[in-house]
């Protein structure tokens, strides 16, 4: 449960005037209000707690949701079991308790200090999201023109960048940022095995805010991560064609007098400047470009991202 859940549930709130703190209690009581042509109320009372107070549902939700489906058994005007009550619904006990842990999770637990962040490493920050820390490092995102050349889309300084990391997956358009101060890490939940590495790769690339380039570059390492996307694709990219890496122009649709070419690349030359950080404009490391190519639909081609780290 994240801390906007466990808030949401265990919050104080007002209602007819009066300050309540949601609690448990197993005494609970209920009876209605009705009123002719307005909301009817549902009131709740519990002895234990000296609570007396209407929630904001009315009766056919009251029954829809929790009689009927047997979530919660009546006896008489008695709710039977052990419940709590925000100003909009009925929480039950197991769900509550939980709330109650994660707000002590979130709140009282000693942060994580950051030279013991491990890179790849999944990690519950202080407001209950999920993130994966890339770690203390620069990057440059590029994107290659139509004619080969390589023009640089962002470059960011050196420093600890993390990627939301949402039921083990990333968002859609979502970005590498910052880990400062205000977010701490709390709680340590594993690293990520090489599959789930690779598949975190290839969404960062395919579905982050970095879909544009072909190149995430740290500030330092000596192995190339070439990152395949399982997808075929004929946008304008590198590509491997079969065996073959290359340079995919794919022309746009509205532009009927554009070129659309494949330009098969020297692939290791590309990657040892990529290490030293020379890489010129694609065009250089052209071997065999091939005017209107048509790719084999029974050769596999995946777009190619590359991730430069320690090996």
């Amino acid at each position: 449960m994240d801390l906007k859940e466990a808030e949401k549930l265990t919050k104080s709130f007002t209602l007819n005037s009066k300050v309540i703190t949601p609690q448990l209690s197993d005494d609970w009581t209920y009876r209605f209000d009705t009123y002719y042509n307005t909301d009817d109320k549902v009131l709740i009372k519990s002895e234990k707690l000296n609570i007396s107070t209407s929630i904001n549902m009315n009766i056919q939700t009251f029954f829809s949701e929790y009689i009927y489906n047997k979530k919660i058994l009546i006896d008489g005007n008695h709710l039977v079991g052990e419940f709590a009550f925000t100003k909009y619904s009925i929480t039950m006990k197991d769900k509550f308790n939980e709330a109650v842990e994660a707000i002590s999770l979130y709140q009282n637990n000693e942060p994580i200090p950051n030279n013991e962040l491990m890179e790849f490493g999944v990690y519950l920050d202080n407001k209950g999201e999920t993130f994966v820390y890339l770690g203390n490092m620069g990057y440059m995102a590029y994107k290659i023109q139509e004619d080969g050349e390589i023009r640089l889309l962002s470059k960011k300084s050196k420093k600890r960048y993390i990627v939301k990391y949402n039921n083990n997956s990333i968002d859609y358009g979502t970005d590498l940022i910052q880990k400062n101060s205000s977010r701490k890490f709390i709680e340590f939940k594993g690293l990520l095995n090489s599959t789930e590495k690779s598949e975190f790769l290839i969404s960062l690339f395919n579905y982050s805010k970095l879909n544009q380039g072909f190149l995430l570059k740290v500030d330092a390492g000596n192995h190339l991560n070439i990152i395949h996307s399982e997808y075929k694709t004929y946008d304008s990219s590198i590509v491997k064609y079969g065996d073959i890496y290359g340079f995919n122009y794919t022309q746009p649709y509205w532009n009927k007098e554009s070129e659309s070419y494949f330009a098969e690349i020297d692939f290791v030359r590309f990657q040892e400047d990529i290490l030293t950080n020379s890489v010129k404009d694609l065009s250089n490391y052209f071997i065999n470009k091939k005017e209107h190519f048509e790719f084999d639909d029974d050769v596999q081609i995946n777009t190619i991202n590359i991730y430069v780290e320690y090996e």
